[in-house]
């Protein structure tokens, strides 16, 4: 009639569902608001079955459960998560140790800063290039940042980042990673191997004729290695322009720039495209480490064996040869372990740490046999680990 007040318009859908929990309102909800979201109709279904406006006609907790999209679910055991009790007691125990906080310097800093943008994430894994960097978490995440002028970073493009993002791009969670001069490889928790950034010298291990690559010869998002063998990866270490790869079963593969016999064995080109076995290495490697243009593997007996250039002397050998193409054990120094337990390069130098925690330098400027630093200024100290910069750098 006239004399009445018009009603006032609806409120949102979605005010509606807060302020009253009816069955229209569940309804609206499931057609619009939930189909936006992606959830199915089965789910939006029981929710609605939950909340039906008529206490003795919503579903029992039973009846919820035995419908059949919840018991197919469960009857998939293989892809069935671990129970939320179990991840939030990891995380438990995580967050009951103090989370390490990143710092740090290079490009003009001489004092190291706190990464304010790594803050509250638990950092498992540090890997520097030439100008980019990356990082994993306890929870898998890669984050990246710095130069990407050959999409080293992987967002998919070439823009250079001042602050961590991470790469979406990845489906899996992610072991560990290493990063070259402009490229970056990656080892999953399954044990496969991705790789982005520049494929000039073929450092990725990805075909030559690869689809993928730009016109710059550059993968921008992680794409995977073919694998080689049956093994999967365990470790990662890149160079200037070469990459070596260490799987379960103690194997080691090369790839990339082959100048100086730097992937350690005798190539036809200057460029390897594939993952290529390294002969030569007497018992199981263990661990690897890449220098700009050489490469050092050591074995489960303690042994370290190098290869590639040793014109500033970064192999710790004969300073009169220029490079060594296949793996060579290294000579032991006097008052030097005879076991090896860390190996580490860096641009022109390699760095090692023996069975009674001695730090051993050679390379760079320090040409000739291995020697000795001390740690604790002066006081008998054992090193732990260790891990050499670029060209010029520190350990």
């Amino acid at each position: 009639p006239p004399h009445q007040t018009p009603p006032l318009p609806s409120p949102p859908t979605s005010d509606r569902i807060v302020s009253d929990l009816s069955q229209n309102a569940m309804r609206d909800f499931r057609t619009t608001s939930a189909a936006a979201a992606g959830y199915s109709t089965d789910l939006c279904g029981a929710i609605e079955a939950m909340l039906h406006k008529r206490p003795e006609r919503r579903a029992s907790l039973s009846e919820i459960m035995s419908r059949e999209f919840l018991t197919s679910w469960r009857e998939r055991g293989s892809v069935v998560q671990p129970p939320l009790i179990d991840i939030m007691e990891q995380k438990q125990q995580m967050l009951q140790q103090p989370i390490a906080d990143c710092h740090a310097w290079g490009r003009g800093r001489a004092i190291p800063h706190l990464r304010e943008d790594l803050l509250g994430i638990c950092i498992v894994h540090v890997s520097c290039g030439a100008a980019h960097c990356a990082v994993v978490s306890y929870d898998g995440i890669l984050y990246t940042w710095g130069d990407n002028r050959s999409g080293q970073l992987g967002h998919g493009d070439k823009s250079r980042l001042s602050r961590r993002r991470p790469v979406v791009a990845l489906s899996t969670s992610v072991a560990t990673v290493a990063c070259g001069r402009e490229h970056t490889a990656i080892c999953t928790a399954g044990g496969d191997v991705l790789t982005c950034g520049s494929n000039e010298l073929g450092q990725l291990g990805v075909d030559e004729g690869c689809e993928l690559l730009d016109a710059m010869r550059c993968l921008l998002f992680p794409t995977a290695v073919a694998p080689h063998g049956a093994a999967a990866y365990a470790a990662l270490s890149c160079g200037e322009a070469h990459t070596l790869g260490l799987t379960l079963d103690g194997t080691v593969y090369g790839f990339g720039a082959a100048e100086d016999g730097r992937l350690g064995f005798d190539a036809d080109s200057e460029a390897v495209w594939i993952p290529t076995t390294v002969d030569g290495i007497d018992g199981v490697a263990v661990m690897i480490a890449c220098g700009d243009d050489f490469s050092a593997v050591l074995d489960e007996a303690g042994c370290v064996w190098g290869f590639g250039a040793n014109f500033a002397g970064q192999l710790g050998i004969d300073p009169e040869i220029d490079a060594v193409t296949e793996p060579t054990r290294l000579l032991n120094s006097p008052g030097m372990a005879r076991c090896v337990t860390h190996v580490a390069c860096g641009g022109d130098h390699m760095a090692v740490i023996d069975a009674f925690g001695g730090l051993w330098v050679w390379g760079g400027d320090l040409f000739g046999a291995p020697h000795a630093v001390l740690l604790g200024a002066g006081q008998p100290a054992a090193a732990a680990g260790v891990g050499a910069g670029g060209e010029g750098g520190g350990e």
